[in-house]
């Protein structure tokens, strides 16, 4: 019996192994198919895919535009705006276009602009882990030109978190499971809650990123979550503008919390207009696209203006001149290219004008040394006897100015020379 209770038992061990690997073989060495979320080619490329459709199959029109400077180029339909990207980037014109359609009872939801310490998306990682070092925030590095919508409002982005507190995590089953270093921290629940005024009950939403806050001159709010932290909705004329704390409406936010119905809900809103405007991403204008854009008129006047003068100036020039004759030229030719030119000058009749009257003068100071001594009346009475030359001839040729006239000129010189050959022979 005992032989073959041994016999039996060496067996029955080796079985128990050969089994025991097996299942150790098929259990980590076997493939196993698993699931992989990736985004789609169109959710990429419209990261508010998932919001269109959804605000699509519940009976809205929804068309979209690349950037905010493209989209007020014509008119905006009567509904909802959404600022998918904006961050509070825009310019004045731009916001004063879209306050004047929000009046008209239209609504507006946007972002305002970050001016914490620190960027929480950026400088905290997305597990929930305290940052190793700091960056400045690419939002930070373009406030510059500010926020002004945000200012009109009083509303700016801070941060959620102060140094020393974290989020709780979904999915752990105590905060002892956290990394070392958060378990150090303080966490609090990252949550908003709110209700909209047609709603039965609340929504929740994620400010784990960043929060709302107020400057000194904020405004009266419409409604808002519980804290003012995720959503704050202002009224403007007829219409509502609505700020929120991030982009809940993004393809990576939405199917998050409650953020599929907060759109929904801010969408019906407005229930006389159900079209939705969606703006993917912020933009500046350029200084000649923001020039055409504000006074397009002066624009294209002073472009017709430019072009008349080049016109006009291209035709002064007129055809080439054919190429210079390199023979040597005459006497004559010079001295009559040197008269043109003096002529042509301002100075050129005063210069020629006043070497003659020097030579003149010259030749009756010689026959005539008396005659400096007289009045220039007389004097000129004195040589129309002895000249036989007209007064008015004389004193136009002594006294009077350069005549700008051709013939007027051309007789001053004359009487001029007529005196001085008259005087050099006597």
């Amino acid at each position: 019996m005992k032989a073959t209770l041994s016999q039996l038992l060496a067996p029955l061990l080796t079985l128990l192994l050969a089994a025991g690997v097996a299942w150790w073989w098929y259990a980590n060495m076997e493939k196993r198919w698993e699931a992989q979320v990736e985004m789609s080619e169109q959710a990429v490329k419209n990261p508010m895919l998932a919001a269109t459709r959804l605000l699509t199959r519940h009976r809205h029109a929804v068309t979209s535009e690349e950037t905010l400077s493209r989209a007020l180029t014509k008119p905006l339909p009567s509904g909802t705006l959404i600022l998918a990207g904006n961050s509070g980037v825009m310019t004045m014109p731009q916001v004063r276009r879209l306050l004047d359609w929000v009046a008209r009872g239209n609504t507006l939801i946007a972002s305002p602009l970050w001016e914490g310490e620190e960027d929480p998306q950026v400088d905290r990682p997305a597990n929930g882990e305290p940052a190793a070092s700091k960056r400045v925030s690419p939002f930070r590095r373009n406030a510059a030109p500010g926020d002004p919508l945000g200012k009109y409002f009083g509303v700016k982005l801070v941060a959620a978190l102060r140094p020393d507190q974290i989020c709780r995590r979904t999915g752990l089953t105590a905060e002892r499971d956290a990394p070392k270093e958060a378990q150090k921290m303080t966490y609090i629940d990252c949550v908003a809650s709110i209700t909209l005024p047609d709603g039965t009950y609340p929504l929740r939403l994620d400010v784990s990123g960043a929060k709302l806050g107020s400057r000194p001159d904020t405004s009266e709010m419409l409604f808002s979550d519980d804290d003012a932290d995720a959503v704050r909705v202002f009224e403007h004329g007829k219409g509502r503008v609505v700020f929120v704390a991030q982009n809940y409406f993004q393809n990576a936010n939405l199917q998050s919390y409650d953020h599929a119905e907060l759109l929904l809900g801010l969408a019906d809103l407005n229930q006389e207009a159900t079209a939705i405007l969606i703006v993917q991403r912020p933009d500046v204008p350029t200084w000649y696209a923001a020039l055409w854009a504000t006074a397009p008129l002066c624009v294209a006047t002073l472009a017709v203006a430019l072009l008349l003068w080049a016109w006009a100036a291209v035709r002064s020039f007129g055809p080439r001149l054919p190429e210079p004759d390199l023979a040597r030229r005459s006497l004559l030719e010079h001295v009559n290219a040197s008269s043109r030119w003096l002529w042509k000058t301002g100075k050129g009749r005063l210069i020629l004008l006043a070497a003659a009257r020097e030579a003149t003068e010259k030749i009756l100071l010689r026959r005539l040394p008396d005659l400096q001594k007289l009045p220039p009346q007389q004097k000129i009475e004195l040589l129309a006897q002895q000249s036989k030359l007209t007064p008015a001839d004389l004193d136009a040729a002594l006294l009077n100015v350069a005549s700008p006239r051709p013939a007027e000129f051309t007789r001053q010189i004359r009487t001029l020379q007529r005196l001085r050959k008259q005087f050099e022979r006597a």
